[in-house]
């Protein structure tokens, strides 16, 4: 379990452009969290800043009792897995099980324990079956769940998914939904950065809100997800349904369903 805080960090890239301004939160552990705006809002970047690919021009980054700008990427990766939106950006090994090996014989764990976490990886992702393909042998689908199995096999106590469900048919959705519920028994941090508010209303707990750089807003997914409007969000599905059937507002779509006459 690991506690990630982010203390009046901001960041200006080289070309002079501020991607962040000012932004403090902490993510707790066993919190599944959103992080929601529009493109150009600052998610990548916030997510580069905790995984440490990039240091803050000014605050502090801290995933558990390491501060980014003093450990290095390398070893933060043992702390915190980052799941990327396009997987192809992420996949280099000739062969599904070295992809999903890579992780953790990068940290010299034990072989007996290196083969443990591959297996349950795989199977975890539904890719048991794959394990000696070459991943671009592999469809969109299975190749966005070999990248999230590839960090999955780290075991790392905090994780970020990057657009999870962009473009993911009904079984790699199915597949998402168990690994998520499997890592919130194991108070895994999660952390999403999506535009998918109904997968958002869901599974997470909480929702940050940025807009051109600046945290706007933070709280519980329904407060937040109220005014999705104004950050250039849709409502999610299951509000809209409600309102035209002039119901009280039901987020997630196991309240919804259990809202209904029997």
């Amino acid at each position: 379990m690991i506690t990630i805080k982010l203390d009046n960090i901001s960041y200006t890239y080289p070309n002079g452009v501020q991607a962040l301004s000012g932004i403090s939160a902490v993510f707790h552990p066993g919190e599944t969290v959103a992080v929601i705006g529009t493109n150009g809002a600052g998610k990548t970047t916030l997510a580069r800043l905790l995984k440490g690919i990039i240091l803050p021009s000014t605050g502090r980054v801290s995933i558990g009792d390491w501060d980014t700008s003093r450990v290095p990427a390398s070893r933060l990766a043992s702390k915190i897995g980052y799941v990327l939106a396009d997987p192809r950006l992420q996949i280099f090994t000739p062969s599904v099980q070295e992809e999903v090996a890579f992780g953790p014989s990068n940290l010299r764990w034990p072989e007996e324990q290196i083969h443990a976490a591959v297996t349950d990886a795989l199977q975890a992702a539904e890719l048991q079956d794959k394990a000696g393909c070459h991943p671009y042998e592999l469809g969109n689908n299975e190749r966005k769940r070999l990248a999230l199995a590839s960090v999955l096999a780290m075991r790392c106590p905090a994780i970020i998914l990057d657009e999870p469900t962009s473009g993911i048919d009904a079984q790699s959705y199915r597949c998402l939904q168990n690994i998520l519920d499997t890592l919130q028994h194991l108070r895994t941090t999660i952390i999403i950065i999506s535009h998918d508010m109904d997968f958002i209303a869901d599974h997470c707990h909480r929702v940050l809100a940025l807009q051109k750089g600046r945290l706007i807003q933070d709280g519980p997914t329904d407060k937040v997800l109220a005014n999705a409007a104004e950050y250039g969000q849709e409502l999610p599905c299951t509000v809209r349904l409600c309102r035209a059937l002039q119901r009280p507002d039901c987020y997630a779509s196991a309240d919804f369903l259990s809202s209904l006459p029997r």
